[in-house]
């Protein structure tokens, strides 16, 4: 009787992810670039640049760094920049990070030459300085988010097409952080 019942919990979570396709299935569609060995890092409301603000540098579609994280609403990203204001990816290049279940939207640059950061880590790969958010948490709060999604090895789908499973939300609200779920991109 127990084995049946397990069996029967097991065809219904896999019914239930049929939804979803994993990554080893998956290829990257038309157009789009898969990097496997991305720098991902955070910052937020209390350390941009001014401290105490949302400004970005090179606005695409929100006027302050924002967003929701769905395609209709990437989270703002910085990328590093190669020579004065040249960034390492044009204003506008949208990406999707499965680690965060979010698309992002370049509007911002770091302030570190892509150089420096080619050298420390992973040569062409994308450094992804993501907005966090983090306006109604405390300043450590926020740091202790920015901290949990620094990462080295992470996939990052550049150009990516809109059907990507979603959570929508800021990365850090009301003192809590959005989870790390893992480099296995899923579509809807």
């Amino acid at each position: 009787m127990k084995k049946a019942a397990a069996f029967v919990i097991l065809a219904l979570l896999a019914a239930g992810l049929s939804g979803c396709s994993v990554v080893s299935r998956l290829k990257p569609a038309a157009g789009e670039r898969w990097y496997t060995n991305s720098y991902t890092t955070g910052y937020g409301w209390w350390d941009n640049t001014p401290p105490g603000s949302a400004a970005v540098c090179c606005s695409a579609m929100h006027r302050t760094a924002g967003g929701t994280g769905t395609y209709a609403d990437p989270i703002t990203v910085a990328v590093d920049y190669s020579s004065g204001s040249t960034m390492q990816f044009a204003r506008g290049t949208r990406f999707y990070v499965p680690n965060l279940r979010a698309y992002l939207i370049t509007e911002d640059r770091t302030g570190t030459p892509s150089a420096t950061n080619s050298r420390l880590h992973g040569g062409s790969n994308p450094h992804l300085d993501i907005w966090v958010d983090g306006r109604t948490s405390t300043a450590s709060s926020a740091d202790n988010c920015a901290r949990a999604i620094t990462h080295t090895g992470i996939r990052v789908i550049q150009n990516p097409k809109a059907n990507y499973v979603v959570v929508a939300g800021p990365l850090a609200a009301r003192n809590r952080c959005r989870p790390n779920y893992g480099n296995t991109a899923l579509r809807r």
